[in-house]
């Protein structure tokens, strides 16, 4: 399939690489499947689709899910918050919206993002997004952008130091005001219609600190939230799908189980 455009009658909406856009990497035939929607990191500064986009599609593929890439507005100061954010909402809606033309089950739909990524895709399992507007004036305008499971890997899940990444705020918020990081605080945004969550972090990352995925995932037991969060010793920020290590490696997997697991209690209770 092509790409599909998010906001198809608004050429004014560009992206570094084109116009903000959904990536299909489905199966053939009409059995109706759970999807992910991989949201790259960068920052907000760009979007990092050469490792953290097509190949994660593909991998999720393989392993029974439908897939979508984001190519989401970020990096100049016409993209600071909400336009991100309205990009992924806007992308959660318009698959819901045509989950019987993808063969997707519309109740098992999660995100899955890398670094700010990560922080993008935890909007949708978060309160952060009911402030969002992503509205268009179609069909897709009735559906939730709330995800139904979350996969955060490395992510940033909130702007101040030491336990967050500045950088990310700074790019997102077009500030390094404290203050104004506070509604934008993952942990903080939790509330009782966060979906159950994977988190994978190493704790050698010098870009983003792991414990950040510790306190997150602390605040999600407390809930009462599916969590499972997964530290690997080594490896670099920006790891991807890490083929070139030997326990990393294993995360796709383990968060497609997960999901399923999780989904399956939930339904099931």
């Amino acid at each position: 399939m092509e790409p599909i455009l998010l906001w198809p009658n608004s050429p004014e909406r560009t992206t570094a690489i084109g116009r903000p856009a959904l990536l299909p990497f489905l199966h053939d035939g009409d059995e109706i499947r759970p999807c992910i929607l991989v949201i790259p990191g960068g920052g907000y500064s760009c979007v990092c689709h050469g490792y953290e986009g097509s190949d994660v599609a593909e991998e999720f593929r393989k392993l029974g899910f439908h897939a979508f890439v984001l190519d989401y507005r970020c990096g100049n100061d016409q993209c600071r918050y909400p336009v991100p954010q309205q990009d992924a909402a806007r992308a959660m809606k318009l698959i819901r919206a045509h989950a019987q033309e993808f063969h997707v089950d519309p109740d098992r739909i999660s995100s899955l993002g890398f670094s700010a990524g990560g922080h993008l895709a935890g909007c949708l399992g978060t309160a952060i997004i009911d402030d969002v507007d992503a509205s268009y004036g179609d069909e897709a305008d009735a559906y939730s952008a709330r995800a139904n499971g979350m996969v955060l890997c490395y992510p940033v899940v909130r702007f101040d130091i030491p336990t967050g990444h500045i950088s990310s705020g700074k790019n997102l918020l077009g500030t390094e005001d404290t203050k104004a990081y506070q509604p934008f605080d993952l942990i903080a945004r939790v509330d009782d219609k966060t979906p159950p969550t994977f988190i994978m972090h190493t704790v050698a990352d010098q870009v983003v600190p792991y414990i950040g995925s510790v306190m997150l995932t602390e605040k999600l037991a407390d809930k009462k939230i599916p969590v499972s969060l997964h530290l690997f010793p080594f490896g670099p920020h920006g790891a991807g799908l890490a083929k070139d290590t030997i326990d990393t490696i294993l995360w796709p997997e383990a968060a497609a189980n997960f999901l399923t697991r999780a989904w399956n209690t939930t339904t099931t209770k």
